[in-house]
This record gives C-alpha cells, sequence and structure tokens, in this order.
C-alpha cells in the first residue's frame, strides 16, 4: 500500500459502518415476524415508532396505503371564515400526518372544498382515517353533580313507565320522595330552585301522564321491543367501576340512545346539561362497555390556550397525554381547577368524553389527560398529534376512502431483489474469471 493511501481506506471503512447504522433499522424491521412486531410494540412503544420512523418507507406503488377525499363542511362558517376554510384544513391536516411519521405523503386541494390525501405504507387503516377525519375540538367541561344525575334519571323513568303503560298515576307521596314532573324539573335543576318538591300542585303532576286515548293510558307498551317496561332506562345502566358516569353494554347503546331522543323525554333533560359518550369502550370480563356521562353544556375552556401536548405513561404504565396552556389559559385554568377541588373534570374532544378524571388540585399552566381504561399508547400519540396540530377549522367529511393493496408492490420488490442477486454474481464472476487474482482481491 502507497504511502498516504490509509486516509482512503478510512474513509471507505467509514462510510461502510455508516451506511450499515443507517439500514439496520429496515433490515430489523424486515426480518421481524407478525408476532415478533406485536410484542416488541406492547413491550416498548416509543422505541417501536421510532423504528418505524428511522425505516427507509416505501411508496404508495411499492408498499401500498390509502387514498382518502376529504369535503369539508362550510355550512357553519360565516362567509369570512369559508373563504380559506379549506387551505387551513389542508394545513392541519398535513401537520398531523407528519408527525404521524408517513413517507412522501400527498395532501392537495381538490375543487373548492375537497382534499385529497395519498398515505403510502399505512398498514393501520383505520387509526390513519380517524387521525385525519378528526375535528380535534378539545373542552373542558364539568360534569353534573351525582345527586342531580340521580335525579334526573329517575325522572325519565317515570315518564318513560308511562309511557309503558305502567304506573302513570303520580300522587303527592311520590312527589315529596323526589320524582318531580316535567314541567318543573328544570327549576329544581337549577340553582336558584327555592321550591320545595312537595309543594307542586295536582295539575302540574298530570303533565307527565299519558292522554286518555294514547297506547300508554291503554296500558300497551310504545316503547321498542328489548327494552323493559319497568325502569326502562336505569336498567340498562350500571354505575362506572371508577370515577362518575355509568357504563352501557354496547349492544345496547342504539337502545339507550333511542329512549333518550324521545320527544317525551327531550323536555325533560335541563338545558344546561346534555348526555355523552365516552371515546372508547371499556372490557368487563367478557362485556364490552361504553361510558356515559351528564355534561354541562357550558365549556369552561377550549384547546385553543394549548401550547403543546405529548404522550407519556403515568406511574401505573397507563398512556396519558402532558399538556402545556398559554398565559392565558394557566389563568383560566386554575380558576377553573382551583374552584372545583375533588369535582370531576370532563375532557370532552369533539364531543366525546376522553376521561374525567376528579380535580385534586389547583393546576395552572401545565397538566395531563388521562386516557381510558384500555387505551394505547398510540392512541395517546394520535391525541397528542391532533392536538398540537390544532382543531380543524369545520367538520370534515370522507366522501371517498380507496386502500392499495401492496401485492404488485411486492412483486416488484422480490423481482428487483432477484435482479439485484444475479447481477451481482455475475459481476462477481466475470470480475474473477477475467482478472483471475485481481479481480479476486477487487471482489473480495
Amino acid at each position: 500500500m502507497e504511502r498516504g493511501q490509509g486516509w482512503k481506506i478510512g474513509l471507505i471503512v467509514f462510510l461502510f459502518l455508516g451506511s450499515a447504522w443507517y439500514l439496520y433499522p429496515t433490515v430489523r424491521l424486515l426480518v421481524m415476524s407478525d408476532a415478533e412486531k406485536a410484542q416488541y410494540q406492547q413491550t416498548d412503544p416509543k422505541g417501536w415508532v421510532q423504528l418505524q420512523k428511522k425505516a427507509m418507507k416505501l411508496g404508495l406503488d411499492l408498499k401500498g396505503g390509502m387514498r382518502v377525499v376529504l369535503e369539508v363542511d362550510k355550512s357553519g362558517l360565516n362567509p369570512d371564515e369559508a373563504k380559506d376554510a379549506v387551505e387551513r384544513a389542508k394545513e392541519i391536516l398535513r401537520n398531523r400526518v407528519d408527525q404521524l411519521g408517513v413517507a412522501e405523503p400527498l395532501i392537495q386541494k381538490q375543487g373548492d372544498d375537497r382534499i385529497v390525501v395519498e398515505l403510502p405504507g399505512i398498514s393501520d387503516v383505520q387509526r390513519a382515517r380517524e387521525l385525519i377525519g378528526k375535528t380535534a375540538l378539545l373542552e373542558f367541561r364539568l360534569l353534573e353533580s351525582a345527586e342531580q344525575t340521580q335525579l334526573l334519571l329517575d325522572r325519565i323513568d317515570r315518564v318513560l313507565e308511562g309511557i309503558a303503560g305502567l304506573d302513570t298515576t303520580v300522587t303527592a307521596a311520590d312527589t315529596a320522595a323526589g320524582d318531580e314532573p316535567a314541567d318543573v324539573i328544570d327549576e329544581l335543576f337549577s340553582e336558584e330552585a327555592e321550591t320545595p318538591a312537595d309543594s307542586v300542585t295536582d295539575t302540574a303532576l298530570a303533565a307527565v301522564e299519558p292522554p286518555p286515548d294514547s297506547p300508554a293510558a291503554a296500558g300497551v307498551s310504545d316503547l321498542p321491543s328489548g327494552i323493559p317496561t319497568e325502569k326502562p332506562l336505569t336498567t340498562l345502566l350500571e354505575p362506572a367501576n371508577s370515577g362518575p358516569g355509568w357504563m352501557v353494554v354496547t349492544e345496547e347503546v342504539p337502545l339507550v340512545n333511542l329512549l333518550l331522543a324521545r320527544a317525551e323525554v327531550a323536555p325533560i333533560i335541563p338545558p344546561d346539561v346534555v348526555f355523552a359518550w365516552g371515546t372508547r369502550p371499556e372490557f368487563l370480563g367478557s362485556l364490552e362497555m361504553q361510558h356515559l356521562y351528564l355534561v354541562k353544556k357550558h365549556t369552561e375552556m377550549t384547546g385553543e390556550h394549548l401550547i403543546d401536548a405529548r404522550p407519556s405513561f403515568d406511574q401505573f404504565r397507563k398512556p396519558i397525554v402532558n399538556f402545556e396552556l398559554t398565559r392565558e389559559g394557566g389563568r383560566i385554568f386554575a380558576r377553573l381547577t382551583g374552584a372545583n377541588i375533588n369535582k370531576p373534570l370532563a375532557i370532552v374532544l369533539d364531543g366525546r368524553v376522553e376521561s374525567a378524571p376528579n380535580i385534586e388540585s389547583r393546576i395552572r399552566d401545565r397538566g395531563q389527560i388521562t386516557m381510558g381504561t384500555g387505551s394505547t399508547y398510540e392512541e395517546g400519540q394520535d391525541l397528542a398529534i391532533v392536538l398540537r396540530a390544532g382543531a380543524l377549522p369545520a367538520p370534515v367529511n370522507i366522501v371517498e376512502n380507496n386502500v392499495v393493496g401492496p401485492s404488485l408492490g411486492h412483486d416488484s420488490i422480490r423481482r428487483g431483489l432477484m435482479a439485484t442477486l444475479i447481477g451481482g454474481l455475475a459481476v462477481i464472476l466475470i470480475m474473477l474469471v477475467y482478472y483471475q487474482l485481481s479481480g479476486l482481491i477487487a471482489n473480495f
């Protein structure tokens, strides 16, 4: 070896080791089986996310993926807001997709109110669909007290039993026990209400009875089949194992929605509260359950004051999202939490309750969102992504959704690897035959 050539060999070795280090995540991901990937994802979710980010990503034509066409609903916007709603939605979607780690995504405007999103290499299509389609309107609201919630549920049961033709006679004794009529329930829920329940007149009590010619008055049930005629609503509810609210078997959620939407029930629900479902189910043994909460309609604070949101774990290894607020948001949050210690605070995302933890102390500019039971680190990561990227300026509807299969890409990859192997072996053989010893050294 000539003098002064050592730096060249050192440079070659450095580049070789650097290339091997760069390609290691890709090779590791390719050689892992599906079972190993699933285990790695469970044992080290952060490491799994980092491995996916570092590995080489293939395009939509090679690895497949999804193509979604979104339509921005501008019907609820004023003319000034509607002007750039699509452009703002496109930028927010781009921020979300970039944080998802998709290689070379395509996000472009189509027409006046549509956005095309192409995501190559997406394996969890449902997760991506929810991430890009979520409005992400974050609200902090208080829950109704347990006493008032039970009072309302009892009143709804009373009215539903009347519809079923059961127990339709209401007496003053019933009223004294807490069964208020429909036309005074709002007053009883009000903080300013001073009229005791036992002062309600018989005329007011008659308001909850069915008309004489109705099926209920004739003893015929007007409730859908499958709903019990005694305590129709609360029979379908179970107190939550931990925290406020109720649990409903997933199969019976449509029945509960049907009962709460009845014309006879709607006037009973006070105008300042609303029933809201949780974001995800919880399993009790083999039963899949959904959370149901009675939430105040008044929004104490929105996500517009959010600076940052990052996924993490609490001391019990449950996923959480740590968030940071602006100075103004910190002042609002401090007043809210300081005045409601030991009360539940609902964290509402797009009309669904993400969690409802108890306020244990006054919180100012930093806090955490406790994910629901059964949630994963990836769900916490997705929540942090949409909160950091911001809420969409208007709801978006998925009008077209196509999943591109990777079969053609797999065939192209297989043929490319085979061509590379055959070409490399041919070059090595020709070098060895033609140049002999020099060719052997060159091959090495």
